[in-house]
């Protein structure tokens, strides 16, 4: 019998792995010269220009000539026209498969140069000392955290609302949330891909269903969850390539994890929609809300004010907008307020609401950057929950 969590995953990952590899058939694909847009149309044509060219060599004469250089005509502009409608289609697709047009752009941008980086000790070419620059700029942005003594927090929610009562996840919910999980998306250090969650799930779901609650009521995740596969991502707007700080990390997480996340989040939620603890003015991060909505309603507000004539027209307007505000934040203070708020979270089952957050790991492996496991799906709350949106 396996009581240690973390040996759990290990056992879970490891079967999981290993019913991939018995089961999941695999292909490998000789990458040819031919590009999408190559239809069967344009290759009979290219199969005319060779052949109008071998007459040409062959007779020399001015007629064969001129039947090469129309042959050759036809089969440029027949590639213009398949390259640009292809070109639009994949536009197209920005929204609904943006993998497949950013695996698009990507190859139609490939720059051949050597990679190098310029940093305060000189440039940077070597893959290994790269990757270190990286880690050091993304862990730099992230505040650091303090022990929280759960002991200390009042027993009854300051609102005066019921506690929360987290009821043990259910088999059903486990399903939906693999079966609605994105199979474009990349997986974690595990490697175990979205696509065969979401094709297995009726099958994952009683195992998984019965290892998250035993995290939720024990309050630990595995210590893999809380590592990530961190890839540099370009800002853009203009800013130098070599310079590591135009780059933003984004964490390629466990997949299982952010599934359990999305259920906590959901108990969670549903508790502070339920007693009213979020501020109306929030939009961010919130279900059914959206910045448009934001938006109208400030331009409303705005608007009602400039009309009103006790105000004699002037409203004044204040705009924050604070660099690397989520990285830079406690977390454990984000737990904090939040567990101050809804001190009730804990409940019977031994669900403490910040173990998915601490004692977090940063490390190199080979020459992939291992960074931070952020938690977004879970952090958000924290991060939104106690605060709400000021009209000045």
């Amino acid at each position: 019998m396996i009581d240690d969590i973390s040996n759990k995953w290990d056992f879970i990952e490891h079967n999981i792995n290993a019913a991939v590899d018995k089961t999941v058939p695999k292909k490998f694909v000789k990458k040819g010269k031919s590009v999408p847009w190559m239809t069967k149309d344009i290759r009979k044509l290219c199969t005319r220009k060779k052949l109008m060219y071998r007459r040409f060599k062959k007779s020399g004469s001015h007629v064969a000539e001129q039947q090469f250089k129309e042959c050759s005509k036809n089969l440029k502009k027949a590639i213009r026209t398949s390259h640009c409608n292809y070109s639009l289609g994949i536009s197209k697709l920005a929204r609904s498969n943006p993998k497949k047009f950013w695996n698009y752009v990507r190859s139609s941008s490939k720059d051949s140069s050597q990679l190098s980086f310029t940093t305060d000790s000189g440039d940077l070419t070597d893959p290994d000392d790269i990757a270190c620059a990286f880690n050091k700029h993304f862990s730099s942005n992230f505040g650091t955290s303090s022990t929280i003594d759960v002991n200390c927090l009042p027993d009854s929610p300051p609102h005066g609302g019921a506690c929360l009562s987290f009821d043990m996840f259910s088999v059903d919910e486990v399903v939906d949330i693999l079966k609605g999980l994105d199979t474009n998306k990349s997986p974690g250090p595990d490697s175990i891909l979205p696509v065969f969650l979401k094709s297995c799930a009726s099958e994952l779901a009683p195992v998984l269903c019965t290892f998250f609650n035993e995290c939720i009521s024990k309050g630990e995740i595995p210590s893999a969850w809380k590592c990530a596969n961190v890839v540099p991502i370009y800002k853009g707007a203009g800013k130098p390539k070599n310079a590591i700080s135009s780059y933003r990390p984004v964490s390629l997480t466990a997949i299982l994890c952010k599934a359990m996340e999305r259920l906590v989040c959901k108990r969670l939620l549903g508790y502070l929609d339920e007693h009213d603890i979020l501020s109306d003015n929030q939009f961010g991060l919130r279900h059914g809300r959206n910045c448009e909505q934001m938006l109208a309603k400030f331009g409303h507000f705005l608007g009602g004010n400039l009309d009103n004539s006790k105000y004699c027209n002037l409203v004044d307007g204040i705009f924050l907008d604070f660099s690397a505000a989520f990285d830079r934040v406690d977390h454990t203070i984000c737990c904090k307020s939040f567990i101050t708020t809804v001190s009730g979270i804990m409940s019977s089952t031994g669900f403490k609401v910040f173990f998915l957050v601490e004692n977090r790991e940063l490390s190199l492996v080979e020459l992939n950057l291992i960074g931070l496991q952020s938690h977004r799906v879970f952090l958000k709350v924290l991060f939104w929950g106690p605060s709400c949106f000021c009209y000045l």
